[in-house]
């Protein structure tokens, strides 16, 4: 009996030496895996502020201003009643309802709870002022728009009815114009951005927080700053020196200005084009044979890639590529971008 005593105390001993090692073992482990899972974090400069330039700057009330580029600043700042998507749909912005109620009449709703960037209400009657006092400025760039309105009848509070002069195709595609309030000399929007000030060589714009649509499209930007310059070239000196961040332009041959490196670009389609027109009723182009001979004879894709420089985009239609009415055509049956080429081509060689 003795004898089994130590055996035990020697096994009690084994287990108690194992049991350490296991201990120690899973401890220094998991410490590692502890260390393993240390969270690492970058700290990123969000840009909430961005500058601006344009020369030649008249006015920033869009119903009077000549200046092309302030037409697309002013759109940071007034809405229109319907705008145009990237497909040239209409889609709406102010208006939450439009509807054709016979050939020269239309009901236009306007959403509700609307607010001016001062923190008024938009009304129906803003809307007539605005289509009012275009209507007096022949030379404002969207009195095409509303000089055949014979006249605005205020329904309600939020809605208005349109009566024309005479029946005009596609009426609706004319209520893009901006809705403007100019009051005390102050003119206001109800865009995602306001205009904060007004000096004699800069514009501040900041965020408006009560924009109608700022819970679905919450800007980072808060500030704008738009530098006003006498000449294009100052715009593009001011731009190589770092003066402002970026700059619009409709001049194919802008890097001899600013050169090719240190900054990035974005291109897109304008909606002007160059064109070969054909009389039909010559002796000989009155025949379709000789108009498609004629098609074909042109290299479209040669004359951008040698001539303009790649600095262009072949064009089959007077509409620009990204039109829904340019997926209209048959190219929606194509099951590949080859097929699709021959359907355009086909259209092309067809007029």
């Amino acid at each position: 009996m003795k004898k089994i005593i130590p055996k035990v105390l020697i096994c009690i001993l084994i287990i108690f030496v194992i049991s350490v090692a296991i201990y120690f073992t899973f401890n220094n482990n998991s410490k590692e895996a502890k260390q393993d899972l240390n969270i690492t974090y970058q700290t990123i400069n969000m840009v909430t502020n961005i500058s601006f330039g344009i020369s030649e700057f008249d006015t920033i009330n869009p119903y009077i201003t000549q200046n092309r580029e302030m037409l697309y600043i002013d759109s940071l700042i007034f809405e229109p009643l319907l705008s145009i998507t990237e497909d040239y749909k209409l889609t709406a912005c102010l208006a939450k309802e439009w509807s054709k109620i016979d050939s020269k009449s239309y009901v236009i709703k306007l959403k509700e709870n609307i607010k001016w960037s001062n923190g008024e209400t938009l009304t129906a009657n803003n809307i007539k002022d605005a289509i009012t006092t275009i209507q007096k400025n022949k030379t404002s760039i969207y009195y095409e728009n509303v000089k055949e309105i014979k006249n605005v009848e205020i329904v309600d509070s939020n809605t208005i009815n349109i009566e024309l002069n005479k029946e005009i195709p596609f009426f609706e595609y004319n209520l893009i114009f901006p809705i403007v309030s100019i009051n005390k000399e102050n003119i206001i929007g109800t865009g995602k951005y306001k205009i904060s000030s007004i000096e004699e060589k800069k514009i501040e714009l900041i965020k408006n927080e009560a924009w109608h649509e700022i819970e679905n499209e919450n800007p980072n930007i808060k500030n704008i700053t738009i530098n006003l310059y006498k000449t294009m070239g100052e715009v593009y000196n001011a731009f190589k020196l770092g003066s402002i961040d970026f700059l619009h332009t409709t001049n194919a041959n802008v890097e001899e200005y600013i050169g090719t490196m240190g900054h990035g670009e974005n291109k897109y389609q304008s909606r002007e084009y160059d064109f070969l027109a054909l009389n039909c009723e010559d002796a000989l182009l009155k025949y379709s044979e000789v108009r498609k001979a004629i098609n074909l004879i042109i290299d479209q894709e040669k004359i951008v890639s040698s001539v303009l420089e790649n600095k262009a985009y072949s064009a089959y239609f007077p509409i620009q590529a990204n039109s829904y009415l340019l997926k209209d055509i048959s190219i929606s049956n194509a099951t590949n971008i080859e097929e699709a080429k021959k359907i355009l081509e086909s259209n092309r060689l067809g007029i």
